[in-house]
């Protein structure tokens, strides 16, 4: 007989199967659509699948004889099989947290349709609405807590692998594979987006896997096992994909994870942090020296090359040349628009590089590559302040849920989505705004140790 525990995860373990296998060449799309419209049935049944699905959901490829994306279908499905599903709506969460994002929606809202760009921010943040609603009936399901959300949200989100996996066991995924001219070598994706998208994906879960290793309940040697393993396999991904954004992410959230582990005194004295550093020391050591550290030297040179030739064609010699580039062009528009953002018909010119945006049209998103940033330019620079407070206030709780918990792995997984929305779009991030909604949630164990 199966242990209670195993059982509840063989949902989770079978959508996950579903969507990976969605994304194999070999495999006929109209088989590839129906395993992805039986893993959204298995989802409107099974809390943590959702979370799976909706993760995953930004890297499988959509469906291609359904006209709705992976996560339209989800809800789709929830509404078919509402009379018979687990979901539940909850009428006083969704109350209060509609009320709590309510600033930052309807100033963008509003700002937007006097503008006449409703279309494109706004309707971004409307799907987040959506999947905000659907994730708090779930998540208000008595078997769901943050710490299992992370997990789950954690698992979807490692389907960012494939593309680094497929290339080295020369399995054939529909992933995002192109040589790069900049750098004179092969990005590796995976599944939808581009090589950036890849890298965000998997940084946000290489930073969420590590926390949730350390702050598990399993023995310190299976906790080294498991790191060792997890470590040089996204290490050698992230560096795959030639993302700069992908690379620095880790490393500065992983600074904050060494001061959790720290502070989680109870399970990690002075002598065992020091422990950890020097495993980790060890790790990178091996890793430099095995075949994997001639792939980092490679991209390393790489990068620099790619960084070099955007220095040269946008006239600056910073690592974030390009990026900031932009940066200052949307900066300019904030001079001018500062408390509206850009109008309809406006447009902006990224040079030889990026191309032209009219603003205006979907298929010209001014993509600011800084999601503050952008909500400043589409939006006014009240936008950009009112989702960093909205932000913020959420990185704060789930600090303090660490505190009451001792479990950092909702702080990491919000902090490491912090870090890499600095360099990329991230209003139409399902996952982040599920975060959102789990470090919102989560503030019941908060309140009854703060209030």
């Amino acid at each position: 007989m199966i242990p209670q525990s195993k059982f509840k995860l063989i949902c989770p373990a079978i959508v996950f199967l579903f969507l990976l296998l969605k994304n194999l060449s070999s495999l006929d799309p109209l088989i590839g659509d129906i395993i992805v419209l039986i893993a959204a049935l298995i989802s409107c049944f099974d809390p943590r699948s959702f979370f799976v699905y909706i993760a995953g959901s930004q890297i499988a490829t959509d469906p291609t004889y359904i006209p709705y994306t992976l996560a339209q279908l989800l809800i789709l499905c929830i509404l078919i099989t509402l009379p018979f599903n687990s979901w539940k709506f909850e009428s006083k969460r969704t109350v209060e947290f509609i009320k709590y994002i309510s600033p930052l929606f309807l100033w963008v809202a509003c700002v937007q349709l006097c503008n006449g760009t409703f279309n494109m921010l706004s309707y971004n943040l409307l799907l987040a609405i959506i999947y905000s609603i659907v994730a708090i009936g779930f998540f208000t399901n008595k078997n769901v807590n943050p710490k299992s959300a992370i997990l789950m949200m954690t698992v979807g989100l490692s389907l960012s692998l494939i593309g680094f996996i497929g290339n080295a066991t020369g399995i054939e995924f529909s992933s995002i594979d192109y040589e790069a001219g900049f750098t004179r070598g092969i990005r590796i994706g995976a599944g939808r987006g581009d090589t950036n998208t890849a890298a965000v994906n998997l940084a946000v879960c290489f930073t969420s896997m590590l926390s949730i290793i350390f702050c598990s309940g399993l023995k310190k040697i299976h906790k080294v096992i498991l790191s060792c393993f997890v470590i040089p396999l996204f290490v050698a991904a992230i560096i795959s994909t030639g993302s700069r954004t992908g690379m620095f992410a880790p490393i500065i959230a992983a600074t904050f994870l060494v001061y959790f582990v720290y502070k989680s005194s109870e399970r990690y004295k002075p002598k065992q942090v020091l422990g950890i550093f020097i495993g980790m020391f060890v790790i990178i050591l091996i890793l430099y020296l095995s075949p994997l550290g001639d792939l980092i030297l490679e991209k390393y040179d790489e990068i620099k090359n790619l960084n070099n030739l955007q220095s040269d064609a946008f006239g600056g010699s910073e690592i974030i040349s390009g990026r900031s580039y932009m940066w200052k062009l949307h900066l300019d528009i904030l001079k001018d628009s500062f408390l509206t953002g850009i109008a309809s018909g406006d447009v902006i010119d990224f040079g030889d590089q990026y191309g032209v945006s009219k603003i205006g049209h979907d298929e010209n998103y001014a993509a600011a590559h800084n999601t503050i940033l952008e909500f400043m330019t589409m939006a006014g620079f009240p936008a950009g302040i009112l989702f960093f407070i909205l932000f913020a206030v959420l990185l704060y709780r789930s600090y303090l849920y660490f505190l009451v918990k001792n479990d950092f792995s909702l702080f990491a997984f919000g902090l490491s989505a912090f870090i890499v929305m600095q360099s990329i779009s991230l209003p139409n991030w399902k996952t982040f705004w599920i975060w959102c909604v789990v470090a919102f949630l989560s503030s019941d164990s908060v309140a009854r140790k703060y209030s």
